[in-house]
């Protein structure tokens, strides 16, 4: 098990367009149709299907800000 305390995840992609958006894994992914929202804090959730799903949206979209809410995220599986 890998433990994530206070993170907080830019990630910055070279060429992505002007009018490129800005995704908080903590409260969009299940608004934007991607899977549950990664809560902080939850160590029975495992974050990181959800983490890996959310960074293909994040390629597919040319997203070019991503954040989390403050918290611990429990990445439970390989």
């Amino acid at each position: 098990m890998t433990r994530l305390g206070g993170l907080v995840v830019a990630i910055l992609l070279a060429g992505a367009p002007a009018s490129a958006q800005e995704i908080n894994l903590s409260q969009d992914l299940l608004r934007l149709g991607v899977g549950a929202n990664m809560e902080p804090n939850q160590p029975s959730l495992d974050s990181r299907p959800l983490f890996q799903a959310a960074i293909d949206y994040i390629k597919r979209q040319h997203i070019t800000r991503v954040t989390l809410d403050p918290g611990d995220y429990y990445f439970l599986t390989p």
